[in-house]
């Protein structure tokens, strides 16, 4: 009796996965590493990002996404070398617009969202009488609009490959822009 039933779970399990794979999946999570600029440009940083995405149809999708990046510069124009030490934080939704339809192999996205920026700052502002170094650390929380460009390629029916551009601003002046080289796969 055990038997019979093993061979009929071993000719079932086949069938089984064999029938998920022809239904696509229209959730897929992306894992993304790039550089880009922050504050007004002058610092450059390294990224990392994680983002979940739902198809909606062919032509609509949406993302939630998490991006936490790092990086520096040294101002030698000023009298003292200004060194920087820079961290973010941003994570948000957006709303995509596939103009040349999901084909299913390619997927070229536009859009845009709300996002909620978080960053900080740390550099030697100046010299004391001593001859010791003052540290400052300037944090930026603001809420500012996204605008994502990205283009995803499916390398079979499980995974993804593709770059993403992005630009988080409000008007404060502590925006990020990057690009990110992704991998990805639909769940």
């Amino acid at each position: 009796m055990k038997e019979r039933l093993y061979y009929l779970l071993i000719f079932i399990m086949p069938l089984c996965t064999i029938h998920a794979q022809e239904n696509l999946s229209k959730v897929d999570y992306k894992l993304g590493i790039g550089g880009g600029l922050m504050g007004l440009g002058d610092g450059l940083v390294m990224s990392i990002e994680n983002e979940v995405s739902y198809k909606f149809t062919p032509y609509i999708s949406a993302s939630c996404f998490v991006n936490l990046g790092q990086g520096g510069y040294i101002d030698n124009a000023k009298p003292l070398p200004n060194q920087s030490q820079g961290n973010y934080f941003l994570g948000g939704v957006n709303l995509l617009f596939s103009p040349f339809k999901n084909n299913k192999i390619n997927n070229f996205k536009i859009g845009g969202g709300a996002g909620y920026y978080h960053g900080s700052n740390t550099y030697i502002s100046q010299w004391d009488s001593k001859g010791n170094y003052v540290i400052d650390v300037v944090n930026d929380r603001n809420i500012g609009f996204n605008i994502v460009i990205e283009n995803d390629y499916a390398i079979n029916e499980k995974f993804l490959i593709g770059a993403k551009l992005y630009t988080n601003g409000v008007r404060s002046g502590a925006n990020i822009t990057g690009a990110l080289i992704r991998l990805g796969i639909m769940l």
